[in-house]
């Protein structure tokens, strides 16, 4: 709860409500940003369009950005189709 006031408006009053709506829609805007982040960041620096300060172990980067970030990505979008069919449809409360 800390500097959700700093978001406003709608997200932060689902959050506020602790609705398992709004628990699913936290639970899908993390893992589709922090999947879709990191695969397109290690994407990027994979094809040498950013230039890391530091040395980066491509063969661990490699995995990361296109088996397990994806994983995160893949997931969230899954989550929220199967949460957007079930509503639609009429089973939700």
């Amino acid at each position: 709860m800390v500097l959700l006031d700093t978001v406003g408006g709608t997200i932060e009053r689902l959050a506020r409500e602790r609705s398992a709506p709004a628990i699913l829609l936290g639970i899908v805007v993390v893992l589709v940003l922090y999947g879709g982040v990191l695969v397109v960041i290690g994407g990027l620096v994979l094809a040498d369009v950013i230039n890391p300060s530091q040395p980066v172990d491509e063969h661990a980067l490699r995995w990361h950005a296109l088996v397990w970030d994806l994983w995160f990505l893949v997931w969230g979008l899954a989550l929220g189709l199967a949460a957007r069919r079930y509503k639609v449809n009429g089973r939700s409360s």
